[in-house]
Order: structure tokens, then C-alpha cells, then sequence
């Protein structure tokens, strides 16, 4: 395999979990941001989406060496296999990853959402959109879970989605070797 590292991002854990998961079970090292070798080839990114953001990511985009390809592994609550949430989340990914885009290969996974750790800015953004989400007169799906899961620890984490990100690697690998 090319010269591979992974690094993360992650304010409540799935990221993290994630991250250090797919590095053992392809015997990766983990790595910080500042750290990432300039021989890296490939470079998988786990980081958390927060209010129309990649957490962490543009400053992963900054420490990148130009060669280096990006898998970029989102992290959220929003059921990937939606449509409508997969489309928002790679608006949310385009609009981060303009520079890279390129040399950048997007997995979207799911993680977890727990009040009880969540910062009082997250919880205090959350309120806010359940509040409007209750205003509308035709929520979606999405939107219904959001209202429904408000206050309350809600982890859609699984470990077994990772093949999705080793299937990806294994891609990457092989153009890297073309």
C-alpha cells in the first residue's frame, strides 16, 4: 500500500472512534495535522460535520502536501443514504474542499449526538433549529428525526460502514500506482 496515514478531527468522540478503528484495522498510523509526513501519498481525514462545516478541515486542506490525495471521511448525524442529505453534505464538502477537489474522495459516515456532552454553542444552535424546524409546515423525514432525537443521546455510529472507506482506499491505492 502507498505511503498512507490517518488524522481526525473530532469535538464529541465518533470521529475519533472512527478514525482509530480504521487505523488499526488496516494498521495505519494515526497522525496530527502537523505531523503529516510530506512522502504521505494518501491521507484519510475523519472529521465531524457541525453547522454546514467539516470540522477541522480546512485546516487538514493547509497542512497537505500538494501530491498528497485526500480521503475525506464526513462524520455526521444526517443519514447519508438520504438523498436530500447527501446532495447538502457534499454542497457543505464543495464549498471546503474547492482547492483539493482534484485529489479528493468523499465517504460520508454517521455518528452520534449526545446532549449531555454537547457544548452550551452547540446545544444553544440546536434549540435554534429545532424551534424552526417545528415552525415548518412539511418537515422532512430528517427533520422530524432531528425534532424527535432533541435532547437526548441519539448514536448511529457503526463500525461495520468502514468497509466503505477501506473499498475507497483500495481505489486510491491503485490510481497511486498508475
Amino acid at each position: 500500500m502507498r505511503k498512507t496515514a490517518v488524522t481526525f478531527s473530532s469535538r464529541y468522540g465518533s470521529s475519533r472512534l472512527y478514525a482509530q478503528e480504521f487505523a488499526r484495522q488496516m494498521n495505519l498510523p494515526i497522525v496530527s495535522l502537523e505531523t503529516i509526513d510530506k512522502d504521505t501519498d494518501i491521507l484519510v481525514y475523519f472529521g465531524g460535520l457541525y453547522a454546514g462545516n467539516v470540522s477541522g478541515l480546512a485546516k487538514c486542506i493547509r497542512h497537505l502536501p500538494s501530491h498528497t490525495r485526500l480521503l475525506l471521511v464526513t462524520v455526521g448525524i444526517a443519514d447519508p443514504e438520504d438523498e436530500t442529505n447527501r446532495k447538502n453534505i457534499m454542497k457543505t464538502v464543495s464549498r471546503q474542499t474547492e482547492t483539493v477537489k482534484e485529489r479528493c474522495t468523499v465517504i460520508h459516515l454517521r455518528g452520534a449526538l449526545d446532549y449531555t456532552v454537547m457544548s452550551v454553542r452547540h446545544k444553544l444552535m440546536m434549540k435554534a433549529l429545532v424551534t424552526m424546524i417545528r415552525k415548518k409546515e412539511n418537515p422532512s423525514e430528517e427533520d422530524r428525526l432531528i425534532v424527535s432525537t432533541y435532547g437526548k443521546r441519539t448514536d448511529y455510529t457503526d463500525l461495520r460502514t468502514l468497509e466503505k472507506v477501506k473499498a475507497a482506499l483500495l481505489e486510491l491505492t491503485e490510481i497511486c500506482h498508475s
